[in-house]
């Protein structure tokens, strides 16, 4: 029985660190996915080979923690979070619950780029872009082939004599009805920074590309700035309240937006 008992001991003792070893590679490896580095550019920073990183993100090696920790650092992630059981998230606002609905909202790979934004909108949500006021515009022209009921779905939230601007916004479902007119195509948004403002309010500025599935090629990319009126005060966020979207505006950047190939095409 004695010897049943050490023999049973001795392969917990031998197996626990390979476990451990494992989950601390898959973490760091997750980590490197969200930010979108190669296995070859972290080995460089961290000064190893990439054979070295390959067997400390497959666990075969008993890990070097304080290298570990050096490559979180690296990644803009705290060391704490190979540790940790939640999901690898950015900081980009310190809001934890905030954070995690950005991670769905710009981290999904989707026909039209915004699926997973439809769990956190309220119904008065509206998007917003000054693309929808220019009066040559796609949606502009949808509008006016539209029924009562679809016209609905676009108000006017600025105007030019009261606020010195044109901007429309539009209903959710609009939103994801336009966004899904490109056939065959991927979208994927990158969030370079964002910044709390207000009460209720983040500033958020992204990258956005749209390419076709079957070629690559690129359909549109531009960079974007947004605001995001949130329905509840960050401090009640931070407490557990649910994130959800009042209202978002965009305010898109004309001096950087490249349209490559763009074909869009509406019923």
């Amino acid at each position: 029985m004695t010897s049943e008992i050490s023999k049973h001991t001795n392969s917990a003792l031998v197996t626990a660190p390979i476990v451990y070893s494992k989950r601390i590679g898959s973490r760091l490896a997750q980590a490197i996915g969200i930010r979108g580095w190669t296995q070859s550019k972290l080995a460089k920073e961290l000064g190893i080979t990439n054979n070295t990183l390959s067997r400390m993100l497959s666990g075969q090696d008993r890990l070097n923690m304080n290298l570990c920790c050096d490559a979180m650092d690296l990644l803009g992630f705290s060391p704490e979070m190979l540790l940790s059981g939640d999901p690898i998230v950015d900081n980009w606002t310190g809001i934890s619950a905030v954070d995690h609905m950005f991670l769905d909202i710009y981290g999904e790979r989707t026909p039209s780029g915004i699926e997973e934004m439809g769990r956190y909108v309220s119904r008065d949500y509206l998007c917003c872009s000054p693309h929808y006021s220019n009066k040559t515009n796609h949606v502009i022209e949808w509008f006016k082939r539209a029924d009562e009921k679809r016209r609905a779905e676009v108000k006017s939230v600025y105007d030019l004599a009261h606020h010195g601007r044109d901007l429309l916004g539009i209903t959710y479902s609009l939103e994801l009805e336009l966004n899904s007119a490109v056939p065959d195509s991927s979208a994927v948004r990158t969030i370079d920074f964002a910044v709390l403002i207000g009460e209720n309010q983040i500033f958020l500025h992204s990258e956005f590309m749209r390419t076709y599935v079957e070629t690559g090629a690129v359909v549109i990319q531009c960079m974007t700035y947004e605001t995001y009126y949130l329905t509840k005060s960050f401090a009640e966020i931070a407490k557990g309240a649910r994130v959800q979207i009042a209202r978002r505006v965009w305010f898109g950047s004309d001096s950087a937006v490249q349209h490559l190939n763009y074909r869009p095409s509406f019923a």
